[in-house]
Formats: C-alpha cells, structure tokens, sequence
C-alpha cells in the first residue's frame, strides 16, 4: 500500500486558518471587554460586527481545508471538519449573545407608514402633507435615536407632522364647579 506524501491541506491555508482563528479569539476578547464595562451603543455594535465579520473569515477557510482535505483521507477530513463544526457552534452561540444584547440589533423606528388607502385628509395628517404612498410618516418614534444617544445629542426623537408655533403659557385659573339648584326637579322614585 502506498502512502501519499502530500499533505491533505496546504501549509499556507493552515497558516491563514490559525491566522484566522486567532482573529476570532481577538475579536471576541473584545466584545467581552465592551459587554463587561457598559461600553455605548456603537462600541459594542462595532464590536459584534467585528466579530460576526471574524467568524466570516474563519469559516470560509475552514471550509476551504475541509474540501481539499476530503481528498486526502476520511481521518483528515473529520478532523478539519470538527474544527468547523466547533466554529459554527461558537458562532450560533454569538447570534444568540447578540440577540440577547439590547439594542445592538437594528430596531428601526415605530412609525406608521401610508398604505396609499388614506384620503388625502389622513394624508395630510400624517405627513404634513400628502406624501407618496409606503413613505415613512412625519411622526413617531425613532428607537435607534435613543438608543444610540442621538437624541441626547440633540437629533429630534420624536417627530410632529406639522410645525405649529408653541402657545405661550396661560395663567392658572379655578373654575366654579356648577352647584344644583333648589328648584330643579327631583329625581324620580
């Protein structure tokens, strides 16, 4: 029996998967470090997206080794394609994290849109004025505003359809309650 003197994966793609690899070790000490301080907003979503692209990297290199290892012999290529495997289930256990993380997925905003079944009466309602139908509305509330601090930075959170001049206050005054009087009719029996 002869035995084969090629290695079952290029050294070369062994070394950019370790490369890889550790990119992916790097990337995740990164993200703990951002979840455990309460780092903002965009520090852990840049930190997520750092990683999910790590992963990316990784898995497609290790699916590279798992094909030109099947080749070679059934021994190699389960070894490589437990490392796979071992990636993906740390990569499902990122999704997961990631989903769990508040506000690091994109929530868009809460507003309403118009379905083009409005008379131009609702229209001018929610736009200000008539506006194309599947245009987003003039108001409601931009989540991703507040909660990546934009609207603490003085970006309107909240949006009205029409632009009306504030009312300047109005004193306070006490109105008489209405007292009943003596020559009303009785109630019935």
């Amino acid at each position: 029996m002869r035995r084969r003197t090629d290695p079952p994966v290029p050294d070369e793609l062994v070394a950019r998967v370790a490369g890889a690899l550790t990119h992916v070790d790097v990337a995740r000490r990164l993200l703990a470090d951002a979840t455990r301080t309460g780092a903002p907003l965009g520090v852990r979503r840049s930190a997520h997206a750092g990683l999910r692209r790590a992963y990316d990297e990784a898995d497609g290199l290790l699916r590279q080794a798992v094909r030109s290892a099947r080749r070679h012999s059934y021994p190699e290529w389960s070894l490589w394609r437990t490392r796979l495997s071992r990636l993906d289930t740390g990569r499902q256990l990122h999704l997961f994290a990631e989903n769990d993380d508040l506000g690091v997925l994109g929530m868009g905003t809460v507003r309403a849109f118009d379905t083009g079944m409005s008379g131009p009466a609702i229209g001018d309602l929610l736009h200000g004025e008539a506006a194309a139908p599947g245009a987003p509305a003039a108001y409601g509330l931009d989540m991703e505003a507040l909660l990546d601090g934009r609207a603490e930075r003085g970006a309107p959170a909240l949006k009205a359809g029409i632009v009306r001049p504030a009312t300047p206050p109005r004193d306070a005054r006490i109105l008489p309650v209405p007292q009943p009087r003596d020559d009303a009719p009785g109630e019935a029996a």
